[in-house]
């Protein structure tokens, strides 16, 4: 039996570009995701302002949508939400790792509302918002003083008030990439914050995982 020729870089680039072109043409028409990626990388051509502004699109879709994803759709909507956070962050992390921090960021904060439209006993969902984080923590490294004194308060805005505790995740991701001060002010901003919260829920111990 022979054997099927095995794709490489070096390989495709034997072919013309217009052959290319036509092979990727016809993957988007089939595949919805890989058309996504496309997308994204035809945006990328205007700079990172285009990357970000498809980005966000999809970011509103996600924010906007409300209904139950069925169990045979689960899979491709999981696979979605990986081409999301892959398009955040081979398209628009190299050029602007602040703008990438910004949608990443977004996209976690859509956790509870996500994890009540779909089954996600697999933790193939959860996976999905676990990279993210993960990106955070990596791109922060590369953020200049002022953007990265900048990320408590962006996270804080976003992921305060949530239960599910990706607070305590993500801050534990960019807390090593944080100036001093930054770190300073953070805690001193927490500690206010869990007293303001036990005094007005006396019973409450906790903030997001936070304690004092």
């Amino acid at each position: 039996m022979a054997r099927k020729p095995a794709l490489s870089l070096e390989k495709l680039s034997e072919l013309s570009p217009e052959k290319l072109a036509q092979l990727v043409l016809e993957e988007a028409e089939r595949n919805a995701t890989f058309r996504r990626q496309v997308k994204a990388a035809l945006a990328g051509k205007s700079g990172p302002a285009g990357i970000a502004k498809l980005i966000d699109r999809r970011l509103s879709g996600l924010e906007r949508a409300k209904s139950f994803v069925e169990w045979d759709k689960a899979r491709t909507f999981r696979n979605d939400l990986q081409s999301l956070v892959d398009t955040i962050r081979s398209e628009l992390a190299p050029e602007a790792p602040h703008l990438a921090i910004d949608r990443l960021i977004r996209f976690i904060a859509t956790h509870e509302q996500v994890f009540e439209r779909v089954d996600d006993s697999s933790g193939r969902v959860q996976d999905v918002y676990y990279l993210a984080i993960s990106e955070v923590g990596t791109l922060s490294d590369k953020l200049n003083a002022e953007d990265a004194s900048l990320l408590p308060d962006k996270i804080v805005v976003r992921l305060g008030e949530t239960t599910h505790g990706y607070l305590c995740d993500i801050a534990n991701a960019v807390i090593p990439h944080l100036p001093e001060g930054a770190l300073i002010q953070w805690d001193t901003e927490l500690k206010t914050a869990v007293d303001q919260r036990r005094t007005e829920e006396p019973s409450a111990q906790l903030i997001n995982g936070f304690t004092p």
